[in-house]
């Protein structure tokens, strides 16, 4: 059997699995057995709609996290008694930022690898990480490493860059937004800092007093940092 069609079954079975379930879910509400009314909402739905595409997808892209998010605010915002009355004026317009947050930063990070490929590059001399209300640990190893990006929002990002090594110079762009980065290299790296830091911090953290011209192992660290912190670390 060709991938197409292998491809094509796997999508077929998904899609009746989220039949099943939405259709299993209409069936206990018609039985009146007792459950919730919040887990028969059309939130709910869109969260198992999110959740099957994750799983399909093994949780690639953002068409399953855009569809948990949606799902997930509206339920806050109906069945949760605390959330905050204010907060919920604001409900369209976060989600829509945030969506659109998330579509820039695929974006970008597609550009980048067809760069990276179009250069004759190979995608492990480059680290891209994204972390959206979650967290990532990366421990790069390539000995030619030329840079890459790395995207914090509402997240954590661990960047462990002590078994790499740098030919010339490298690269790393930063963009952390109510999350934070910490970025670890090696002692005999310059690193040349050009963040903009906007209600947010950023801090060199390493031992000592590194002098200009001794190392020839340079690292440029660039980007934003928007309610939120980076930090540079060497062990």
């Amino acid at each position: 059997m060709s991938s197409y069609n292998r491809h094509e079954d796997r999508n077929g079975m998904w899609g009746g699995i989220i039949l099943v379930i939405i259709g299993s879910l209409f069936l206990l509400k018609r039985l009146d057995i007792g459950f919730p009314s919040w887990i028969f909402s059309w939130e709910v739905i869109l969260i198992v709609i999110g959740l099957a595409l994750g799983v399909r997808r093994n949780f690639k892209g953002s068409g399953w996290l855009i569809c948990v998010m949606i799902g997930g605010f509206f339920i806050l915002k109906d069945y949760i008694e605390w959330w905050p009355i204010n907060v919920r004026r604001f409900m369209w317009p976060l989600i829509i930022i945030l969506v659109g947050i998330i579509i820039i930063i695929n974006s970008t990070k597609r550009k980048l690898q067809r760069n990276i490929i179009m250069e004759g590059g190979s995608l492990e001399d480059f680290v891209n990480s994204t972390v959206i209300f979650s967290g990532d640990k990366r421990t790069v190893l390539s000995k030619n490493f030329k840079g890459g990006q790395v995207t914090a929002v509402c997240g954590g990002a661990k960047i462990n860059l002590l078994q790499a090594d740098i030919a010339d110079e490298a690269i790393l762009d930063v963009y952390a937004v109510f999350g934070g980065v910490e970025i670890i290299v090696p002692n005999n790296w310059e690193v040349v800092m050009d963040v903009n830091a906007m209600f947010g911090g950023v801090e060199d953290k390493r031992k000592g007093e590194f002098v200009p011209g001794i190392y020839s192992k340079k690292l440029f660290i660039k980007g934003s940092c928007t309610f939120a912190g980076i930090e540079v670390k060497a062990y």
